[in-house]
């Protein structure tokens, strides 16, 4: 009997269009025939539950899908509906069913997965995407009865050969990329190295997705590249992608058209992955490609604050279709960044992100709080920073996490250096003379909020100001 494979989405993603990572792996698995079938039960989900439950959608409210108790207080209000999504999967009579998991979507994956279980002990449940990676989540999601094997790193050559030997063997003793669980043991089959040509990866196909049943269904997401060329110390995203790599701007070009051509109603084009700009040719190639065959389209991304970002280079976006260049900015303070290894200079940041507005595309701030070493007056620079700049900052971020240090990144695995104590946990770290803590950071988080909004800067999600 042929293998057939039904890759789902859970909540909470984003609802602006299509996801991104269950539409490339279906993309490439069809490519080497298998049968795919795909469930944005995220989306799907919105649309059927009471409107206020569908606040837990928001930006804001992510800690609500990472709280175990809260989800199975919402999967026992919605139990009914759930088993609903639970039949349309089984009646693919998927052999194999995965989840493309994030810190926000763990514990509903978990559940819907005990629920196919239940109803077939016979289908393979696999777990991946970032949360799997081994020193982040994916030690304790393997553990979970309900799980089978997870995927580590990229997961497109290692689902298609995961797949390959349970249709001729019925069963995983090993595969490269993965971890399994098999009569109580963990297997560890160590790492895949990454595709290295990711031009060779097909156009993604979001034709199982109806674009009108998205927030935003005149955008798609589209990547330039996996993975980043900085070495910040609070980022874990290398543990997951091991290097970086880029596609090529005709690549990225054709792919577009291509879109363009299934999806009549898109104009614009979300870049998803950490930052536009690390191979700044091909991404200004790109916008030669774009100008020369007058797509009509806009775009916007992420993007590093470097002295490569001229004001030629800017104009030259804006003129592709660029509206919109999120930076991660992170402090106002120098010392700050040196201890962030940013790899910019504050004077370097003032002048892209007025160079970015002038050339007028929206720019976007990221901002952090508490992070170790910040002191009072470096959170006063970071004030500074924004009210100097108030009329060339579009949006700010500021990260509701404050300063989260999580599993795999630098500052985790260098405590001591940092002169910091996890033993509370990647949130309610404190400093080792107990000057910055989770309370002083949420301090210096809302400040920075009451400053944005006195401004009239706008935020990225809705911030409730307390007077």
């Amino acid at each position: 009997m042929r293998t057939k494979i039904a890759l789902i989405q859970c909540p909470a993603w984003g609802r602006q269009n299509p996801p991104l990572a269950i539409s490339i792996l279906a993309t490439y698995l069809r490519r080497n025939d298998k049968e795919v079938y795909l469930f944005d039960l995220n989306n799907a989900l919105f649309h059927e539950v009471k409107n206020e439950d569908k606040l837990s959608w928001q930006l804001s409210n992510e800690a609500f899908w990472e709280n175990k108790a809260k989800v199975l207080e919402f999967a026992s209000k919605y139990d009914r509906l759930l088993d609903y999504f639970v039949r349309e999967i089984l009646e693919t009579e998927a052999n194999i069913v995965g989840f493309s998991t994030f810190n926000s979507s763990k514990e509903l994956s978990l559940l819907i997965a005990s629920k196919i279980k239940k109803l077939d002990r016979n289908i393979k449940i696999i777990f991946g995407g970032p949360h799997c990676a081994p020193h982040i989540q994916g030690g304790v999601i393997i553990k979970d009865d309900t799980v089978d094997m997870i995927v580590i790193g990229e997961g497109e050559v290692t689902l298609n050969e995961l797949i390959d030997i349970i249709e001729k063997r019925g069963d995983v003793d090993f595969c490269s990329g993965t971890w399994l669980r098999k009569e109580g043991k963990i297997i560890e089959c160590g790492k895949r190295a990454p595709i290295k040509d990711l031009n060779e990866l097909p156009f993604v196909d979001f034709s199982d997705f109806p674009l009108d049943a998205y927030s935003e269904p005149y955008r798609l997401p589209l990547y330039l590249s996996r993975g980043c060329p900085n070495k910040c110390v609070y980022c874990n995203e290398n543990v997951f992608w091991q290097t970086y790599r880029f596609r090529s701007g005709k690549r990225v070009f054709e792919e577009m058209k291509y879109q363009l051509s299934k999806q009549k109603q898109v104009s614009h084009f979300d870049f998803v992955d950490s930052l536009v700009n690390a191979s700044v040719n091909e991404l200004s190639y790109l916008a030669d490609l774009i100008i020369e065959e007058d797509l009509k389209i806009t775009w916007g991304g992420q993007a590093m604050i470097r002295s490569f970002m001229t004001p030629e280079l800017l104009k030259k976006l804006k003129r592709s279709g660029c509206v919109c260049l999120a930076y991660g900015m992170e402090s106002g303070s120098q010392k700050v960044l040196d201890l962030m290894r940013k790899g910019f200079k504050v004077e370097e940041a003032t002048r892209v992100i007025r160079d970015t507005h002038n050339a007028g595309i929206d720019a976007v701030t990221n901002f952090m709080f508490g992070f170790p070493g910040e002191t009072d007056e470096d959170f006063e620079k970071t004030l500074d920073f924004i009210t100097q700049n108030r009329e060339y900052i579009s949006t700010v971020n500021p990260s509701l996490a404050y300063t989260a240090i999580g599993v795999g990144t630098y500052l985790y695995d260098h405590p001591q250096e940092y002169n910091i104590d996890l033993s509370a946990g990647y949130l309610y770290w404190k400093s080792n003379d107990g000057k910055n803590t989770y309370e002083k950071r949420q301090e210096r988080y809302e400040k920075f909020c009451k400053v944005v909004s006195f401004l009239g800067i706008k935020f990225s999600y809705p911030i409730n100001i307390q007077k």
